[in-house]
Order: C-alpha cells, then structure tokens, then sequence
C-alpha cells in the first residue's frame, strides 16, 4: 500500500532550493495528480490566470491576485497536531492513513478508503527552501517556472495559481493543475521563513468533501 500511494502523489512536489520537481507516471493508471470537483470542460477562453500565446496556445500567468478557492467547509473539524511545524483543523470523516504517513509526511482520507487502490487523499509536509517569508514572491516564481517546464509533456487541461491568506495572515498561494483524464493535482504553500507546510491534494474522482477538508488544512493551519 505505501508503494501504491507514492505512486498517487502523481505530481510529487519536492522543493530543493525552492524548485518543485514534478513526478509523472507513464500509465494513466498509475498517474498521481489531483482532480478538483469542477463540472467544466475545457474552457476556450483563458482564466484570469491564464493568457493565450500568439499562436493561440494556453500559457500559465501565476502574477493574480485573486481571492483563494472557495468551497463549502463542514464545521465538523478537530484540530491536529503536526510535530514540530504546527497544527491544523482535520474534518471529522477524515482520518490519518498511517500505513503510509511518515513523522514527516502525513497523508488522509475520508474514513473507509484507507486501503482503496487510489483513494482521493490529502497531505500534508514541511519544505525547507532558500526564501525568508518577506521573499514569497520569489518563491512563488520558482514554483511557477518549474510548473511551466515540468507540466510541458502531460495532457494538461490547464495550470491556474491563486494567492490569499490563512486564518492566521499568514501568505498562502495555490497551484492547481487539471489534466485531461479528470484528475487534478491541488497544492496550497503556506509561506514561512526559507520553508513553507505544503498541503497536498490528490483525487481521482469529483469530491467537494475532499476540496474542502483541504482548503480548511490549509487556511487553518498556524505555525508552532
């Protein structure tokens, strides 16, 4: 099972120096992306975040400023602590799957699928990178440099970033990636002093329940 879930970290992320590095399986099975709850097709005209290239090619503009996503958040959390970084609400119907959590890695699902081939999960780890906290955009840059150049070879559907803030005030930004064969790949930064708590999304299926217990990991999340 541990071997099955890295395999569903479909787009890994492994910050070094603030870079992302992007693991992509060759199978569609065996991809490991995520996929938000999101009933639209390709759209033909480019997001706030995107713009179109002269020859009519979607290209990936991570400079918005838009608020973060939005989805409906059950008031049914726990609050979870994450040795050593900080803690978190966790909704209630979300448990650890500690069959392949690490002290520094923890994933989650929703209760019942911890042993599902590719269960929709969430987790959630701390980054270290080259980036003092007042230097986000810089980080952010990187991020989205690497996005460009590691996603050029996949069917992607399209590559959007937002930036808001936690609960907290603390600057948080969100890359979603949505590949063609309805998965997507979610990633909320929380920024920190030359690291950030990275939560991490994957689904293989439409899940509000998951987007959200998500969305809440990160917008909750305070520093130890």
């Amino acid at each position: 099972m541990k071997k099955i879930i890295r395999k569903i970290a479909l787009l890994t992320a492994v910050v070094a120096s603030a870079v992302i590095i992007l693991n992509h399986s060759e199978e569609d099975e065996e991809k490991v992306s995520v996929k938000k709850d999101d009933d639209s097709g390709v759209e033909d005209t480019p997001s706030k975040d995107e713009k179109l290239s002269e020859n009519g090619d979607k290209e990936f503009d991570a400079n918005s400023d838009m608020n973060n996503s939005t989805f409906d958040i059950d008031d049914s959390v726990r609050e979870v602590i994450f040795d050593g970084v900080g803690k978190f609400n966790l909704k209630e119907r979300f448990v650890e799957m500690k069959n392949v959590s690490t002290d520094e890695k923890k994933f989650f699902c929703v209760i019942g699928h911890e042993t599902d081939e590719r269960p929709n999960n969430i987790s959630i780890s701390k980054v270290n990178n080259i980036y003092g906290a007042s230097e986000h955009k810089s980080f952010k840059d990187d991020i989205t440099e690497q996005l460009k150049q590691q996603t050029a070879n996949y069917d992607i559907e399209s590559i959007n970033s937002l930036s808001s803030f936690t609960y907290e005030g603390d600057m948080m930004y969100e890359f979603t990636i949505k590949e063609k064969n309805d998965i997507v790949t979610r990633q909320y930064y929380i920024v920190g002093d030359y690291c950030s708590v990275l939560v991490h999304e994957t689904t293989f299926s439409k899940s509000e329940e998951c987007d959200g217990a998500a969305l809440e990991m990160a917008k909750s999340f305070k520093w130890e």
